[in-house]
């Protein structure tokens, strides 16, 4: 029993057919060992990796609704307005990039820092996410 053609599937395929029987076998081992040592490796360090990709309820949030929007976009551009692939894709993630840095730049903070007093503050996600719904009060 072959345990790399069994999980790597398609893939596995690929290296035998690219490279021949013995060396697409190789790098299929190769390929499983990697995958298992790197799943190992992110279970063993899981409070590093929750921290440096910042994954909280609002941050994931986020990236769910921008997921959605995503599909949404792509959708719309390729069916309704009949664009090919690469130009409804283009747009879709362009549009979903150019949304993300409005989420994490442009939304109102009160601000914390003693130097700045004004109304608007430029600080990325507050604990809320993006869906904090607050606005800055008139003076």
């Amino acid at each position: 029993m072959n345990l790399a053609q069994s999980f790597l599937g398609p893939l596995y395929n690929l290296y035998v057919s690219a490279l021949g029987q013995t060396v697409g076998m190789l790098v299929g081992y190769v390929t499983l060992v990697g995958i298992v040592a790197l799943v190992w490796w992110i279970m063993a360090n899981r409070n590093e990796v929750i921290s440096g990709l910042d994954l909280r309820v609002a941050t994931i949030g986020n990236m769910i609704f921008l997921t959605l929007i995503g599909v949404v976009l792509y959708v719309v551009m390729s069916g309704t307005f009949e664009f090919p692939f690469i130009g409804a894709i283009s747009m879709a993630i362009s549009s979903v990039l150019f949304m993300h840095w409005c989420m994490t730049n442009l939304i109102w903070r009160p601000p914390t820092d003693s130097r700045c007093s004004g109304k608007f503050a430029f600080r990325p996600y507050s604990k809320y996410g993006f869906f904090e719904g607050r606005l800055p009060s008139p003076r």
